[in-house]
C-alpha cells in the first residue's frame, strides 16, 4: 500500500505539442524526451541538509550555528502526453534546502529552450501519493501545479503558494517576479485571488543557469520562436524576464524594500491606540529603514520615477509614494514623518 509523503515537485508542460507534431516534428520531440528520461533516470540531485548531529560531532562550534550535509536525493520523473512531473521525496526531519532541485529544473527548462521546444511549469511541495507502479498521483503540490501552471503568461517556471520560504542557498536559482501572470480586463477582478490562493512571489531563475553555461543569447532563440501572433505575449514578458534577471540585485534589493514597505503598512493599518510598545518601536525601526539615506539612494538609482520594467502597477506605485515620503495605510498616503516620535 503506497503511503503518502512529502515531496517537492516540479510540473511542466510543453506548449504547442499538438502545432509540432502536426508538422512532423516528431523527431524534436522525441529527442528531448530522450533527454529528459536519461537526465532524469541516471542521475540524483545534490541537496543541502541540516546535520542534527554536528552539535555531537563537532562541540567545541557554537550550537547555534547550523551545519549542512550534502545528501544524493534520487529524481524521480513521470511523463504522459505533453506533461511531464519531476520530484524528489523530501524528509522534514533534515529541513532540505531546493537549491539542487532547482539547478535540474534550470537544465530542464534550457535544455527545451536550445531545442526551441516551449516549456512552462510550476514548482510546488507538500503531501502526495506518488505510485509509480501503478501511475497513480495524487496530492496537493500535484492540484496546484495543474492548476497554477495555465495562468502563467510566458515561458518560464513559477513557484506555487506552498513554496513560501526561500532559504538563502536556493536563492542562486530563484528571483521575485510576478509580472508572468496572466490577466485580462475579464479576470482583473479576479486575479488577485489568484495569485494568493496560486502563487508565491518567487520564480526560477533560469536565465542566470543559462549565462553561466551557454554561449548564444537566449533571447535569438526566444525571437526565433516567436512565430505565432496569438501567443506572441509569450516570448514577449519571457525577453522581458530574461532582461529582469540580469539585474538580479537590483531585483532583490527592490523585493527586500518592498517588504519593509508592507511590513509597516500593515503596523500602521490599526488605530494607534491599539499599538503596544513592541509594536510602537517595531513602526518606528521601519520608519528609520525607510528614510535612511541609502533607501533614497536607492531609489535614484533603480529610476522609480520611470516605469521599472519587473514590477507589477502596485509595486510601482509603492516605490513611487516611498520616492514621496510616504506609504499606502489602508489604501490612503500616509508620510512617513507623521508617523515619527
Amino acid at each position: 500500500m503506497q503511503k503518502e509523503k512529502q515531496i517537492l515537485l516540479a510540473f511542466f508542460d510543453i506548449l504547442g505539442t499538438s502545432k509540432m507534431l502536426n508538422k512532423g516534428d516528431y523527431q524534436n520531440v522525441y529527442d528531448y524526451y530522450t533527454f529528459m528520461a536519461k537526465l532524469c533516470s541516471d542521475t540524483h540531485t545534490p541537496i543541502a541538509v541540516v546535520d542534527r548531529l554536528s552539535r555531537f560531532r563537532y562541540p567545541e562550534i557554537d550550537s547555534s550555528q547550523e551545519r549542512y550535509l550534502i545528501i544524493n536525493y534520487r529524481l524521480k520523473h513521470c511523463f504522459f502526453s505533453d506533461t511531464f512531473l519531476l520530484w524528489i521525496e523530501l524528509d522534514s526531519f533534515l529541513q532540505p534546502t531546493m537549491a539542487g532541485f532547482l539547478e535540474k529544473c534550470c537544465i530542464i527548462f534550457c535544455e527545451a529552450l536550445k531545442r526551441e521546444i516551449p516549456l512552462r511549469g510550476v514548482i510546488s511541495k507538500g503531501t502526495a501519493i506518488m505510485d509509480e507502479e501503478n501511475r497513480i498521483f495524487l496530492g496537493k503540490p500535484l492540484a496546484e501545479a495543474a492548476k497554477a501552471e495555465p495562468h502563467q503568461n510566458w515561458l518560464g517556471v513559477g513557484f506555487g503558494r506552498t513554496i513560501c520560504d526561500i532559504h538563502p542557498m536556493d536563492m542562486r536559482y530563484t528571483l521575485p517576479y510576478r509580472k508572468h501572470l496572466k490577466s485580462t480586463e475579464k479576470d482583473k477582478k479576479h486575479l488577485k485571488s489568484i495569485e494568493e490562493e496560486l502563487f508565491s512571489e518567487i520564480v526560477l531563475d533560469w536565465p542566470s543557469w543559462w549565462r553561466e553555461n551557454e554561449k548564444i543569447d537566449a533571447v535569438q532563440i526566444i525571437n526565433r520562436m516567436n512565430t505565432n501572433v496569438s501567443f506572441e505575449s509569450y516570448y514577449a514578458n519571457c525577453i522581458s524576464f530574461v532582461e529582469a534577471s540580469k539585474k538580479r540585485k537590483e531585483v532583490w534589493d527592490t523585493f527586500f524594500l518592498l517588504q519593509d514597505i508592507d511590513t509597516l503598512s500593515k503596523l500602521c493599518a490599526t488605530d494607534d491606540d491599539s499599538h503596544n510598545d513592541e509594536q510602537k518601536v517595531a513602526i518606528q525601526k521601519g520608519v528609520e529603514i525607510l528614510t535612511a539615506q541609502n533607501v533614497l539612494d536607492f531609489l535614484q538609482n533603480i529610476g522609480v520615477q520611470n516605469k521599472i520594467e519587473w514590477l507589477d502597477e502596485k509595486d510601482q506605485r509603492s516605490l513611487e509614494y516611498l520616492q514621496n515620503g510616504c506609504i499606502l495605510v489602508n489604501e490612503k498616503s500616509v508620510y512617513l514623518n507623521q508617523l515619527k516620535r
